[in-house]
Formats: structure tokens, C-alpha cells, sequence
């Protein structure tokens, strides 16, 4: 049970506390440099990831101002084909109009064309068969 009791401590010699000094900066300077190195690695990785994300961000506004040049295009084509589609549309219904227009009197005319061939048959007819009866008669 000797060993539970305290031996007295021996005070260090001055050689031994630089000693322990100059160790213990040794290890703060290599903390600090490690320290530092991690910090010029991390900064690193940090500048190359902020450089993609620029180039990522500088590619996307060239896709998009394609895109929107690509779109004011088709917009023109469209707004084109739109102005001759209609263009075309009218020409359309103005030929129908016309064309119901003739058709109306095409029909006209042949209510008359019918109306007369009627009268001439009927005509024909009277003067058959009087014709026939007076032939008859004699």
C-alpha cells in the first residue's frame, strides 16, 4: 500500500521545462501547419467547386439564350403561317361563297331549264295527239 501514497515530486531542472517547451511548440507548429495545409486544401476544393458551379451557370445562360433565340424564331414561323393560313382560310370562304353563289343560280337555272322542257312536251304532246285525232277523223 505504499504505492497509494504521494511520492513528492521531484521539481524539473530548467534544461528539462525547455524541453518540454520546445516540444510542445514543435507540436503547435505542426498542429498549425497541418492546420494551415488542410485549410489551403479545403480552400482548394472550394475555388474548383465555385469554378464549376460558374462554368455550370455560364453554360446554362448560353443554352438558354439559344433556347430563346430558337423560340423567337419559331414564334415568326408561326406568326407566318398563322397570317398565310388565314390568308389562305379567306380565300377559302370567298371561293365557297362564290361557289353557293353559281350553284343557287345553277339550280335557278335549271328550275327554268325544267319548267320549259315541261311546256314543250306538254306542247308536243297537245300537238300529237291532236294531230293523231284530226288524222283520225278524216
Amino acid at each position: 500500500m505504499t504505492d497509494d501514497k504521494k511520492k513528492p515530486r521531484k521539481t524539473p531542472t530548467k534544461a528539462e521545462l525547455n524541453k518540454l517547451v520546445s516540444r510542445d511548440e514543435r507540436l503547435r507548429v505542426g498542429i498549425k501547419d497541418d492546420l494551415q495545409d488542410d485549410l489551403q486544401q479545403m480552400e482548394g476544393r472550394f475555388q474548383k467547386r465555385i469554378e464549376f458551379i460558374l462554368e455550370q451557370q455560364s453554360q446554362f445562360v448560353s443554352n438558354q439564350e439559344k433556347a430563346e433565340e430558337r423560340l423567337t424564331r419559331l414564334e415568326k414561323i408561326v406568326a407566318n403561317s398563322y397570317v398565310d393560313m388565314r390568308d389562305r382560310y379567306n380565300a377559302l370562304v370567298d371561293a365557297q361563297l362564290k361557289t353557293d353563289t353559281k350553284l343557287a343560280a345553277l339550280a335557278e337555272a335549271q328550275e327554268q331549264t325544267n319548267e320549259a322542257l315541261k311546256n314543250l312536251i306538254a306542247i308536243a304532246d297537245r300537238y300529237f295527239s291532236e294531230g293523231r285525232n284530226e288524222g283520225s277523223e278524216s
